[in-house]
């Protein structure tokens, strides 16, 4: 194998990783990649970099229990149409939704593996992972589901209201006790905060390491 060519395969953050390094590297070139679980926008411009030359095939593994892409990437995709900043139109849905700026026959959209955010990474399919960055073959479409699980699909598409009842239960109803350390609790009780900005910030850091995860 020629030691110039590079090939990508990527889950989740790491998705996200080559996405942005194709955007701030003019002169990046990859040769086949494959997306597992991609937290990228699903308006990513695929079809530039396929007729720029710089991908020349690309693969995207979804499943279809893939509720951290579903809710959590795509709450910021949908963040991103309203607040236009750069670290909110990146991340999005491309993971279950799958990816609308197409460059043909070299863009496959493999969906839906059985299971959830990480199924593809599993069994069978890495064989096929590595048959794909080895050869370029694309053997995964066999014994594929056709639609993502009912309760997925449904949350993806009203994430702000899932998330919305998530924040009000972090904020109102899970004891502060429980979220804090006792050795924290007095160091927050001095600086004067209150008590439902402290879970606030709880429930923030947790959104932020699930929709990387």
């Amino acid at each position: 194998m020629d030691s110039e060519i590079v090939h990508f395969v990527g889950h989740s953050n790491g998705t996200y990783i080559l996405a942005q390094a194709l955007q701030k590297y003019a002169t990046m070139k990859v040769d086949r990649v494959a997306f597992i679980g991609s937290v990228v926008a699903s308006d990513f411009p695929w079809d530039d970099f396929f007729r720029d030359g710089r991908v020349n095939k690309f693969r995207n593994d979804r499943s279809e229990s893939d509720w951290v892409v579903g809710i959590f990437a795509g709450f910021f995709q949908l963040l991103g149409k309203i607040v236009p900043a750069s670290f909110l139109t990146d991340i999005g849905n491309g993971g279950l939704r799958g990816f609308e700026n197409s460059a043909g026959p070299n863009h496959r959209e493999n969906c839906y593996f059985e299971g959830s955010h990480g199924a593809p990474t599993q069994g069978e399919n890495l064989k096929t992972l590595a048959t794909y960055v080895a050869t370029g073959e694309d053997r995964s479409r066999d014994g594929l589901r056709q639609n993502p699980k009912p309760f997925t699909d449904v949350a993806s598409k009203l994430n702000w209201l899932v998330l919305g009842i998530g924040l009000l239960i972090f904020t109102f109803v899970v004891p502060f006790e429980i979220l804090t350390l006792p050795c924290m609790q007095s160091f927050y009780q001095n600086l004067g905060w209150h008590q439902g900005y402290v879970q606030i910030g709880y429930f923030l850091v947790l959104l932020g390491i699930i929709s990387t995860i």
